[in-house]
């Protein structure tokens, strides 16, 4: 067997059976289905409380502008869409194309979520971003990021993104651990301001990373054990 050979069987076990896996809110989003796949839409009656699902879906004509879908939250909570490739209005608010808007609820501590549920066990990546969409810049919106229920990120979020000052968040995590039906939830509830001008755009993608298994890496070894072999032997050593 050559060199060549012997890597890339090490490489292909390397590899193994479990390939990168990316799931992105906006690309997968749906007003259809509750939950979909692994994405979920909803609220919670406190910050650290248990998940509700109960939110009404929302199509093109019934959502605030033509092209934007998503789900309505009791008590004024919105989580929605811009499913086009042109920037959509409403009143003050602008949604870029392809879109995640999230507004608050009416009711202090009770915030409008995002949910990811892990599909497997295994290490995992995560990047999610708030900033306001709202052009008036005068509401202020409590952005959190919670897994399994404990609080691992929060920001206040103010000001239009694109004026200078705008104050907006990112989290990220990219060695996060997590079993099977383990969440994520990114969080937006009210802040100082009140309730008022707190549409905040959101961005959460979340990427699999594989692990490999412990065969899979012996095989590696032990390829690269006969490849030092080889050396040696043509060296005359």
């Amino acid at each position: 067997m050559t060199r060549a050979t012997l890597a890339a069987v090490g490489l292909a076990a390397l590899a193994g059976p479990a390939a990168a896996q990316t799931y992105n809110a906006s690309a997968a989003f749906s007003n259809v289905t509750n939950p979909n796949g692994v994405w979920s839409y909803g609220y919670k009656p406190t910050p650290a409380g248990a998940f509700q699902s109960d939110v009404t879906s929302a199509s093109s004509g019934e959502s605030p502008t033509p092209n934007v879908i998503g789900w309505l939250v009791p008590s004024g909570g919105v989580i929605d869409y811009n499913q086009t490739q042109a920037v959509q209005q409403y009143s003050s608010v602008n949604w870029m194309p392809g879109e995640i808007r999230m507004h608050p609820t009416t009711t202090p501590g009770r915030p409008s979520v995002l949910r990811f549920t892990a599909p497997a066990a295994g290490t995992y990546s995560v990047a999610a971003t708030m900033f306001k969409v709202d052009t008036s810049g005068t509401g202020e919106t409590g952005t959190a990021v919670h897994v399994n229920g404990s609080q691992v990120y929060s920001q206040v979020v103010s000001g239009y993104r694109f004026n200078a000052g705008a104050v907006t968040g990112a989290y990220s995590d990219a060695g996060l651990d997590l079993a099977a039906g383990d969440v994520i939830d990114l969080q937006v509830g009210l802040a100082g301001t009140g309730y008022g001008f707190n549409s905040t755009g959101v961005t959460f993608q979340v990427m699999f990373v594989p692990v490999p298994e412990p065969a899979a890496l012996l095989v590696v070894a032990a390829a690269g054990l006969a490849v030092a072999r080889r050396g040696r032997h043509a060296s005359g050593r």
